[in-house]
């Protein structure tokens, strides 16, 4: 797994992730989607700056040092400060923590959910030639997820897997996901395969000045379908609770 961070990007992010036998999981900078880049923190808005969308004018995420990262509005200011450290716990599982703080009052908002929308947080867009994909949280087993809430959500196909935890201390948790395997809004053949910890998926959130807003999230990757369970799952999140 490889933690990008290079300044001609706008969103640092983490690319190639690859299953225990080798797999490469994620996809960056698709045609469709070139602000998708692997595995990323975003916020569709910051009091109506885009920080997801990189259509001009948008805002871009530039790392101060190892550890801080400054989202920088359109016109040059600063909108949050992110504190974001990701540690590889296994040789297939790492822990995402990223603490966002504001000098100013702040609305961190979305695209009201209408077929498409409703995404910001944690993402990951997956490779397009992973075969037999599907989501499956706690409540559900498909191609697509919208809104529901689950203590994890799973992306899995016939030959590799990646689950990702929502911790229990985060805002809003369980997280409402957001994703899908094929969508035909992205104008492509290849699988989506896009998977969302959408924590504003059903309301927007007023962060206040100097009050750090804290997520923690599990990445876990597998072998597939074959070698996932529900239960399993449900025993690594409680794992991953205790953290």
């Amino acid at each position: 797994m490889s933690w990008s961070y290079d300044s001609s990007s706008p969103k640092p992010h983490l690319h190639p992730l690859t299953s225990p036998s080798g797999r490469v999981l994620s996809r960056s900078e698709t045609p469709d989607h070139p602000w998708q880049r692997g595995l990323w923190f975003a916020v569709k808005f910051v009091d109506g700056d885009n920080f997801w969308e990189e259509v001009e004018p948008f805002g871009s995420q530039r790392h101060r040092d190892d550890h801080a990262v400054e989202w920088v509005r359109p016109d040059g200011s600063i909108a949050i400060v992110e504190e974001r450290h990701i540690e590889t716990v296994d040789d297939r599982t790492i822990d995402w923590t990223t603490v966002l703080t504001a000098d100013d009052d702040v609305v961190l908002d979305r695209t009201p959910y209408q077929g498409w929308g409703g995404y910001g947080g944690l993402a990951f867009r997956g490779a397009g030639d992973w075969p037999g994909t599907r989501i499956a949280t706690e409540a559900t087993d498909g191609p697509t997820v919208t809104g529901e809430r689950s203590r994890w959500c799973d992306l899995s196909g016939s030959d590799a897997g990646v689950t990702l935890h929502d911790h229990p201390d985060n805002p809003r948790h369980p997280t409402p996901w957001y994703g899908d395997v094929a969508n035909a809004l992205y104008d492509t053949d290849e699988p989506t395969n896009f998977v969302n910890a959408a924590f504003l998926f059903h309301e927007p959130m007023r962060l206040d000045a100097g009050t750090p807003l804290r997520f923690r999230f599990r990445v876990r990757t597998h072998d597939g379908v074959a070698s996932w369970s529900a239960s399993d799952t449900g025993a690594d999140w409680e794992e991953f609770s205790d953290v």
